[in-house]
């Protein structure tokens, strides 16, 4: 879907719950949630696939497809 929104799986096709319809073509996004701590403290950082793609050097539907094996 277009919208950005997260979609559901649903039979042979993706459900949007934004647009209310079925949707047969979507690009899967990520979001990684990094906990980065030091000596003072901890914090919680939300990265998406882009700015992953530009740390790792790798994108994140590659590592993920790695992980599933």
């Amino acid at each position: 879907c277009k919208c950005h929104k997260s979609v559901t799986p649903a039979s042979s096709a993706y459900y949007c719950s934004r647009y209310v319809k079925h949707v047969f073509q979507m690009v899967p996004r990520f979001r990684v949630k990094l906990r980065i701590t030091n000596g003072t403290g901890d914090a919680v950082f939300v990265v998406f696939d882009g700015n992953m793609q530009c740390l790792l050097g790798e994108q994140c539907a590659t590592l993920v497809s790695f992980a599933r094996v």
